[in-house]
């Protein structure tokens, strides 16, 4: 080794390592504009971060930020008394529905959200038939909107009630149906829902008898509204 580097300047010299090998540098243009000369070892633009980042690197001395999946709405295979326990954490009626002594239709489709695993979110959905004044027409029924205790105020029943309305705008239904507390008015109201204002009839085993609770609707085709008329629900509430 010492006969190759015989007469090399010092200024050479100074410059070689033994535990390394260079290499020719590759200007990275969008970095920063080539600048030649020897890079460093592992080069500016990347450096390892934090261990408890994802990803493990930074970049420009920024650090790696974590990504967080959101959450979405899925077709359930199936709603059980298991699958509502769970969501509902228990709670035997979650809708608050059993003081109205109705009874109810049960869904067809359901959709919920998961985390980990468990059920979070819920809502249902059945076809129904409804006459407005001298009008028949088929509307979607929403019902069992539930979010579990520990995971309320985070938009799940909003991923749950626009799933299940989006399936039945795929199905050419125009218009959805639901039955709620006056307190929770509000919240669908923020969804896109309103208000029927006339009382809604509704069948019992027994005969039709007045909605209790408000009835709201909404609009699945842009533009269309809900037809004038005293309203009857010609099934068992959802």
């Amino acid at each position: 080794m010492a006969y190759l580097l015989e007469g090399l300047p010092v200024e050479v010299l100074r410059w070689m390592r033994t535990d390394r090998v260079t290499r020719k540098p590759v200007p990275v243009p969008w970095i920063s504009p080539p600048q030649g000369g020897r890079p460093p070892k592992h080069g500016k633009e990347f450096r390892f971060g934090h261990s408890n980042t994802s990803g493990g690197c930074e970049r420009h001395g920024r650090p790696a930020r974590m990504v967080s999946m959101s959450p979405s709405a899925i077709r359930l295979a199936r709603y059980t008394k298991t699958e509502r326990d769970e969501v509902s954490g228990g709670v035997v009626d979650p809708s608050g529905v059993a003081e109205t002594d109705l009874t109810w239709l049960d869904k067809e489709v359901h959709f919920g959200v998961r985390r980990q695993g468990r059920l979070v979110a819920h809502a249902g959905l059945v076809r129904v038939p409804l006459s407005v004044g001298a009008a028949r027409l088929q509307v979607a029924g929403l019902g069992g909107v539930v979010a579990a205790p520990d995971s309320r105020g985070q938009g799940l029943a909003r991923l749950v009630v626009t799933a299940a309305m989006e399936h039945a705008r795929s199905l050419g239904i125009q218009f959805g149906l639901l039955f709620c507390w006056p307190d929770l008015v509000p919240l669908y109201e923020r969804l896109g829902w309103r208000v029927l204002g006339d009382d809604l009839q509704v069948e019992q085993p027994d005969g039709p008898v007045t909605m209790p609770l408000r009835a709201m609707w909404t609009s699945l085709v842009e533009g269309v509204e809900f037809p004038g008329g005293q309203a009857r629900l010609l099934s068992l509430p959802m």
